[in-house]
């Protein structure tokens, strides 16, 4: 599995009965080998790397090796969504830093492992405007003194 990971990209190592998934660098979705080679990380080749893991009967535990600042929504709540609904034990282990949507995704694992010197926290922020011109205009709101 890991030689097949390797050759496609994916960043997933196997010792034993356990997978490593490295997160590496900003996240951000589709960004292809051009974008790796400057040190972007993919979320599809993530997910990729975590779904092949998670359909291996002889990995038993996954763990998730993050040093990245965060990234682009796009993305993070599929991988998220992945990650949460795993069938064995995920492990997140901060190697440096887990912020914005990289700890998004690692809160979504079942145990969140940091040093004192590691950067983690701030999920981020994810928000809806909603336009309300109409309805105030509709209300004569518009004209506020």
């Amino acid at each position: 599995m890991a030689i097949d990971g390797e050759r496609r990209g994916l960043d997933l190592r196997v010792v034993d009965d356990i997978a490593v998934v490295g997160i590496r660098g900003p996240m951000v979705k589709g960004v292809g080998a051009f974008g790796q080679m400057f040190g972007l990380a993919d979320t599809n080749l993530i997910n990729e790397s975590v779904k092949r893991a998670l359909a291996d009967n002889q990995i038993k535990k996954l763990i998730l090796d993050i040093d990245s600042p965060g990234g682009d929504v796009d993305g993070i709540v599929d991988l998220g969504d992945t990650i949460a609904a795993a069938d064995k034990p995920v492990i997140a282990q901060v190697s440096g830093m887990a912020a914005s949507a990289a700890y998004y995704i690692a809160s979504q694992a079942d145990e969140i492992y940091a040093g004192r010197a590691d950067q983690v926290g701030s999920i981020g922020v994810y928000a809806m405007l909603y336009d309300t011109s109409e309805a105030m205009a509709a209300e004569a709101l518009s004209q506020l003194p």
